[in-house]
C-alpha cells in the first residue's frame, strides 16, 4: 500500500497543475518565492523550470487579460487622457504591457503568519485600483473550483 502511495504522490507532483500554481502566484502570501521553495523542496533539478513555466503562462494570460479589457477603467472616466498617459509613462516608462503584474510579482509578500485567514478573493477586491486588470484575473482564477478525486479512490467508499 505505501509504494502505491509513494507511486500517486510522485505522480501528483510530476504532472503539477498549472492552474494551481498560477492561483498560489496570485495569493499574496505566496508570490513565486514561496512557490520556488516548494518546488526546490520536491525536486531541485526541475523546479527553476516548472517556476518559469508558471511565470510565462501567467504573463501570457495576463496579456490576453489586458487586450480584451477596455482602454480606461471606470475611475479613469473622468480623468483627461493626456495627464492619464503623462501619468503613466512618468511612472512606469513608456511601455506598460504587463507592467501590473510586474509591479504585483515585485511587491513585497504579505506576511503568512500575520494574515493567515486572509480572504484572498477580498484582497483582489481591494486591490483593484492598484493592479486593474490583474485583478480581475485572480479574481477569476482564484474563484475556480478546483479539486480532484483519483476515480480509484471513488470506488473505495
Amino acid at each position: 500500500m505505501v509504494v502505491d502511495m509513494q507511486s500517486k504522490f510522485a505522480k501528483y507532483w510530476d504532472e503539477y497543475s498549472l492552474i494551481l500554481a498560477m492561483a498560489a502566484v496570485l495569493d499574496p502570501r505566496i508570490k513565486l518565492q514561496m512557490l520556488r521553495e516548494a518546488y526546490h523542496k520536491l525536486d531541485p533539478r526541475t523546479s527553476e523550470k516548472k517556476v518559469e513555466v508558471v511565470r510565462k503562462s501567467l504573463e501570457l494570460l495576463y496579456k490576453e487579460y489586458s487586450s480584451k479589457s477596455p482602454e480606461k477603467s471606470p475611475l479613469e472616466d473622468d480623468i483627461d487622457d493626456d495627464l492619464l498617459e503623462l501619468e503613466r509613462c512618468i511612472q512606469f516608462g513608456s511601455n506598460n504591457e504587463g507592467i501590473n503584474l510586474n509591479m504585483y510579482l515585485v511587491d513585497t509578500k504579505v506576511d503568512i503568519s500575520a494574515f493567515s485567514d486572509m480572504e484572498v478573493l477580498d484582497y483582489w477586491k481591494d486591490k483593484q485600483h492598484r493592479y486593474g486588470d490583474l485583478a480581475l484575473l485572480a479574481r477569476d482564477i482564484l474563484s475556480i473550483p478546483i479539486t480532484t478525486v483519483a476515480s480509484e479512490s471513488s470506488l473505495h467508499i
